[in-house]
């Protein structure tokens, strides 16, 4: 199945962009309005199979939904709202099936917070990983710093 059919088909519900929403999925990049009272928070958190889940304990909706959460949760830890995400896949054959139900989970907690699905990437892969960036706001001088540097010791500093 060639690559530009793939993602039609796992995008052909998440078409509903929000009002900063210039340019979504159908091109090569996004194009977000910029908000000059906000500061752009990015993070990026990605699942592989056999590592942070396997298709014998969840179902591929859970398996999305669970991928979302967790990429979600970094935009919360931070104070901020999430604006979008992009969405890379890298997949074998066999999986290709489980991916619309994947997409599936992805598709209640984009509209509980009103998050855009604005584009993203599939390739050839042996197993399954799902990597999220989560683009986000947050007002400026309200973001949530302490404890932000936790575990990343001299990185950090």
């Amino acid at each position: 199945m060639e690559e530009d059919r793939i993602i039609e088909e796992l995008v052909s519900n998440f078409r509903n962009y929000g009002p900063r929403v210039v340019l979504g999925v159908g091109d090569d990049c996004a194009v977000l309005k910029e908000n000059p009272s906000k500061d752009l928070i990015v993070s990026v958190d990605t699942s592989v199979e056999g590592v942070h889940f396997t298709f014998s304990l969840l179902r591929p909706e859970e398996i999305g939904h669970r991928a979302l959460a967790g990429a979600l949760s970094d935009i919360a830890a931070m104070g901020g709202e999430p604006l979008g995400i992009l969405v890379n896949v890298e997949t074998n054959e066999k999986n290709l099936e489980r991916l619309k139900e994947i997409y599936k989970g992805f598709e209640a907690l984009l509209k509980e917070y009103c998050v855009d699905l604005l584009g993203g990437n599939i390739s050839r892969g042996s197993s399954l990983s799902i990597t999220i960036t989560v683009l986000g706001e947050v007002k400026k001088g309200d973001r949530l710093e302490e404890g932000w540097c936790q575990g990343w010791g001299p990185l950090c500093s």
